[in-house]
């Protein structure tokens, strides 16, 4: 009896030997660089070994894992890491580290605990948000505790950001499938960052987030009756002169500002037309202009039955009071209404130059996807009249 007890308390000592191992495998893994056949690379990719047996990158399946404690080796099959494929001899293996190694390879990995490897970045002196030098309205944040968001007026993705101040670098990892870097940082000063590794260099100047100056505006609800009222004295209700006064204009150019929530900052571009005159059918064409998300709100041909030209005719307008605003272009005495727009998902707050019809100083427009609930936030400010 005293025999078969100390029998069952092996086996039972074994099967909890063996999950501990198999627990102390199965989580989160930051690879971080390896050689194979003399050749050494680095590559940040966080793999989840989980307690299927199964690899996952993000989302997708990666593979299959299988360790032996007792003969300390570690199986993977995998055809999308195909240099980690095959089996391994398990040199190393604690809470926070793994190192594999085999006749012509080694590889390294870290524990993915993103608090662990965050404790540097309260020391980063660059949290905020930065442009990336060469690449053409692109952006990076940097917060606390490990958030970075990398992205454009079109979209942002999420990455870990890891500091560490011994070294003075910075280890970008992605949340998914393509592979992190690491980074040292050579050059700083408060406004700028140039970044490092073996790959190329990363410029980032400083943007400053101050949105403090943005008009409110509101979508408005159906029922608004101030939309349906009449505007008293339309300042561009004469067909006729808005003609005359748009065919002494060569050119508009207006400077267009698009506001990228994510970083709390305008992203700031050049929009203009040319303003051709049709001098046989007394008509006005012009080029793309107003754009907002997928949405083009240009007319692109003058007509008696648009006097809001070359904006696309509203389906409705609200009067607000008259406005004297100071744009790039100058000092402009406007009346400002508030314009529908595509069955109502655009609302646009319109400064019509009085004495310049067919002329905005400034357009506001307010853009709403029905598809994502994303709301779009877009200035024109007139800054050349030719």
């Amino acid at each position: 009896m005293k025999k078969s007890i100390l029998f069952l308390g092996l086996i039972l000592i074994s099967i909890i030997s063996i999950k501990t191992s198999s627990a102390q495998m199965a989580k989160f893994w930051l690879f971080t660089n390896g050689e194979v056949a003399g050749e050494k690379g680095e590559a940040y990719i966080v793999l989840e070994f989980n307690e299927n047996k199964e690899i996952k990158m993000g989302p997708w399946a990666a593979g299959t894992w299988d360790y032996n404690s007792k003969k300390k080796t570690l199986t993977i099959e995998s055809e999308m890491l195909d240099k980690l494929h095959g089996k391994w001899e398990v040199a190393k293996l604690t809470d926070d580290e793994l190192e594999l190694k085999r006749k012509d390879a080694k590889m390294y990995f870290l524990n993915f605990d993103t608090e662990k490897l965050s404790v540097d970045n309260k020391d980063f002196e660059f949290l905020g948000s930065w442009k990336i030098d060469g690449e053409d309205g692109v952006y990076l944040s940097f917060e606390l505790p490990n958030i970075s968001k990398r992205g454009n007026t079109i979209k942002t993705k999420e990455r870990y950001w890891f500091y560490n101040k011994e070294e003075n670098t910075i280890t970008i990892i992605y949340k998914a499938f393509a592979p992190g870097k690491k980074m040292k940082i050579e050059k700083q000063n408060d406004n700028s960052i140039l970044l490092v590794n073996n790959d190329g260099k990363m410029k980032l100047t400083r943007i400053i987030n101050d949105t403090s100056g943005r008009e409110i505006i509101a979508f408005p609800s159906d029922e608004d009756p101030d939309f349906n009222k009449n505007i008293e004295s339309f300042a561009w209700s004469n067909y006729d002169n808005n003609i005359a006064n748009l065919k002494s204009v060569k050119r508009l150019v207006y400077n267009r500002y698009e506001l990228l929530k994510t970083f709390n900052f305008f992203d700031s571009t050049k929009s203009g037309t040319n303003i051709k005159y049709d001098e046989a059918a007394n008509e006005i064409e012009v080029e793309l202009l107003f754009i907002v998300g997928n949405n083009k709100y240009n007319d692109y041909k003058s007509s008696p039955t648009n006097l809001f030209f070359p904006l696309l005719k509203p389906e409705g307008v609200k009067q607000l009071e008259d406005a004297t605003i100071e744009v790039p272009a100058g000092s402009f005495d406007c009346q400002v209404v508030e314009a529908k727009l595509e069955g109502g998902k655009t609302i646009a707050r319109l400064y019509l130059i009085k004495d310049k019809p067919g002329v905005y100083a400034r357009m506001v427009f307010l853009n709403r996807n029905n598809l994502s609930d994303d709301i779009k936030y877009i200035v024109y400010e007139l800054s050349e009249i030719r």
